[in-house]
């Protein structure tokens, strides 16, 4: 899960949010990157469906994928995802309505007090975790930019 910080990050990002295309490319980046870890770990090939954002754009956002694969992240490069970006409309297929179930109640209780954090509390166990620390900041849930930066440890994947 990636939550961007659509406040801190234009004034400390800019280059990661200077449109909705950039901020909507700078979550599927993250993104590609934790699946890509979980991946690696499974010793494992998949692949990303997505909710198509912008239909009237979405050769652009297949092309910026397939770039991002073929040439990785500015952090890591990403052999293990396979096949480009598929994109379609979440209403057609009961596993983007369920991505979109968990980001929202993500989105919620990141947001404060509420329904949200008690679906979170049952949520969390299913999320990634750092194999060595059990951290999950990072890992299963990356904030964009971080507000307090974390030490780069030996522990750190990413």
């Amino acid at each position: 899960m990636t939550l961007l910080d659509l406040e801190l990050g234009p004034e400390r990002e800019p280059d990661f949010f200077g449109s909705a295309e950039d901020v909507y490319a700078t979550g599927l980046m993250f993104l590609a990157e934790r699946f890509h870890h979980l991946l690696d770990a499974e010793d494992d090939l998949g692949l990303i469906v997505v909710d198509s954002p912008f239909r009237e754009d979405d050769q652009r956002l297949r092309r910026f994928f397939s770039d991002l694969t073929k040439d990785g992240t500015p952090y890591m490069e990403l052999p293990r995802i396979i096949e480009g970006l598929f994109l379609g409309p979440s209403h057609y297929s009961i596993g983007l309505q369920c991505a979109d179930l968990v980001v929202a109640m993500t989105a919620n209780a990141e947001r404060g007090p509420g329904q949200g954090r008690g679906y979170m509390k049952k949520l969390l166990p299913r999320f990634a975790r750092h194999p060595a620390t059990g951290e999950l900041e990072g890992v299963g849930l990356k904030r964009f930019p971080e507000q307090v930066p974390r030490e780069h440890g030996r522990h750190r994947l990413f």
